[in-house]
């Protein structure tokens, strides 16, 4: 597959309308692949959490704008 600025901006467009403001797009080559090869596209306002041996939080927005 070939990865190019249409594939990104169709991904894009989606995730824009998605309710989580999040899309991903499958890179498996079948569905026999057992391999978990995603593009993910995330908008802003999306809610990403992380797990760090505790509860599922909310990231904050420093570690979201790096």
């Amino acid at each position: 597959m070939i990865i190019d600025q249409h594939t990104l901006d169709a991904l894009t467009a989606e995730a824009k309308v998605s309710p989580r403001l999040r899309m991903n797009l499958d890179l498996r080559n079948s569905p026999e692949d057992l391999s978990q090869r995603m593009l993910n596209a995330f908008e802003p306002g999306t809610v990403l959490l992380e797990c760090n041996d505790g509860p599922w939080e909310p990231l904050k927005e420093d570690v979201l704008n790096g």
